[in-house]
């Protein structure tokens, strides 16, 4: 079945006003995301989509699949976004328990969609004050290269004209805050509680409130509290992180996404296991299905093929241009990794030592650098190099270091002891990321993807040879 340019391969959810397909378009797959046929037409649900498409339209991040546009055809509207090849964590959540470093690994990579969404503005500088109202194991993807995706801002809630309907409870029941429950107004902190019952059922596979009926599940969101994670078998080193964030008053709860985001992470650390996106990726893998199966037959009534008028694709950009990236490490094996992991869509240069690094500086731009901050028996760190590249260094340069124009390039520090270095200070110091040693293919994607605004599953390599 086709829908102008697109041919619908299979509906991959549906609810009360639309429905989601999987769909192809000139050898690319894509999600379209449409109203039911009845209510093509139906002005608010046409402006609930576009609302909708605007929210996506400003989200531009690795753990949120990227809004490619907004159409209408014959009447039907759509929107258009990135596929993410993967499985639904409510479907992994049905199957078995995950490790506690794979279930983290999810948290942390939904903390860092949250973080994006709630500090999302409008295209004048204007806080969207975005609130996703709907974070539920349903609405994130884990995606077969290891990122989970927060999904569906269909009832996304803004301080300014995107807004949905004021004053009523929407999201599913079981993941709702208490004051979503009672309809008072939302901030940031009312998704924190959710993902907080999230992360409490990945651990103990149990949800922290339940009840027979809807109504005493509502009643015990709001007036009773849950056992401790540790006695229904979580960890018991995380019951007061998961509490904090299920605390019955938002100003007891994690102020920010971000500052929840920090706590899953340190405990992530602490399991000496990288950031185990590699054992999200295997867990997930486990449990592949076609993601690609062969077409229903007429999945949906639909209107006949005509033209399709694009309404509005704010990034056109489908492929990153070629970046060249200066690598700043003494030790081969990082070099090693790092080349392998990126040069299929990178030029890569090294310098193993500052004297190297100042000599190419001062002969190459280079769009991206990788910098090592230890760099044993150099003259100067990776830190102090940011620093002369900045115009802040205050000490005494070696001669050939001088003379090296003052830029703004993009500088992504790597170092062993990421503890030591909270990313505040690292931005502080001329840094715009930071990566942890040893490098790995999924960290180097993230990051690039950050700093570009490609998707991490673009830099996918085209061989097995890694």
């Amino acid at each position: 079945m086709r829908l102008g340019e697109f041919e619908l391969v299979r509906r991959l959810g549906s609810g009360g006003m639309g429905e989601v397909f999987l769909a192809r378009r000139g050898g690319a797959h894509v999600v379209l995301k449409l109203p039911l046929p009845h209510l093509a037409r139906e002005p608010s649900v046409v402006e609930s989509l576009s609302r909708e498409a605007e929210v996506l339209s400003r989200l531009r991040h690795v753990c949120i699949p990227r809004f490619i546009e907004r159409g209408d055809v014959a009447g039907t509207p759509y929107i258009c976004t990135e596929y993410v090849p993967g499985v639904s964590l409510a479907f992994l959540l049905t199957k078995h328990r995950l490790s506690l470093g794979a279930s983290l690994r999810i948290l942390a990579d939904v903390a860092q969609a949250l973080t994006h969404a709630h500090l999302a503005r409008t295209t004048d500088g204007r806080s969207l004050s975005l609130v996703h109202r709907d974070v539920s194991p349903s609405n994130m993807i884990v995606g077969f290269d290891g990122i989970t995706r927060l999904i569906d801002f269909g009832i996304a809630k803004t301080a300014v004209s995107l807004v949905t309907t004021a004053g009523v409870a929407r999201g599913k029941p079981r993941y709702m805050s208490p004051e979503q429950i009672t309809s008072e107004p939302l901030d940031a902190r009312s998704d924190i509680f959710s993902a907080g019952v999230v992360l409490y059922e990945l651990l103990t596979h149990e949800p922290p409130f339940d009840a027979s009926s809807e109504f005493h599940l509502m009643d015990a969101i709001l007036h009773h509290e849950p056992a401790l994670p540790s006695a229904r078998g979580g960890p018991p080193d995380l019951d007061a992180v998961i509490m904090r964030a299920l605390s019955k008053r938002r100003e007891d709860r994690f102020q920010t996404a971000a500052e929840f985001e920090r706590e899953l992470l340190k405990r992530l650390a602490s399991l000496n296991r990288g950031n185990d996106h590699h054992a999200v990726r295997a867990f997930a893998e486990a449990w592949r299905r076609d993601p690609l199966p062969t077409p229903q037959a007429n999945p949906t009534k639909r209107p006949a093929m005509v033209e399709t008028k694009r309404i509005e694709k704010p990034d056109a950009r489908e492929k990153p241009q070629l970046h060249d990236i200066l690598y700043v490490e003494d030790e081969d094996i990082n070099w090693e990794i790092a080349e392998r992991s990126l040069r299929h869509k990178f030029t890569l240069t090294r310098a193993k030592d500052s004297a190297e690094a100042f000599a190419l500086l001062k002969t190459h731009h280079f769009k991206i650098i990788l910098m090592d901050i230890q760099l044993s028996g150099s003259d100067l760190n990776g830190i102090q190099i940011t620093e002369v590249l900045r115009g802040r260094f205050k000490g005494t340069l070696p001669a050939y270091a001088k003379g090296v124009e003052r830029r703004e390039t993009p500088v992504v520090f790597v170092t062993a002891y990421s503890a030591r270095y909270p990313r505040e200070l690292l931005k502080a110091m001329g840094g715009s990321d930071l990566v942890t040693k040893p490098v790995n293919f999924i960290d180097l994607s993230l990051v690039m993807s950050r700093l570009i605004g490609a998707s991490a599953a673009s830099f996918a390599p085209q061989s097995a040879s890694l």
